[in-house]
């Protein structure tokens, strides 16, 4: 799948990284109470943001290649 603006899905990735980092840093600081499904939804979060991200560079870099060869 070719996404028209791969920049979006990199923002939204490092996002989602970041708010998964937060959570995390907040629940080890004790702001927020640590209970097992909000560490489950930090991981998730950042787990999906890793590969929304990763999606958002390799797209990129394939729109970039290939309009250089045409």
């Amino acid at each position: 799948m070719l996404v028209s603006n791969p920049k979006m899905l990199i923002i939204i990735g490092a996002s989602m990284l970041l708010g998964g980092w937060l959570i995390t840093f907040l629940m080890v600081i004790g702001i927020i109470e640590e209970n097992f499904y909000l560490v489950m939804l930090a991981y998730g979060i950042n787990l999906i943001g890793l590969f929304i991200g990763l999606y958002g560079i390799t797209s990129y870099i394939f729109i970039k290649k290939y309009r250089e060869e045409t």
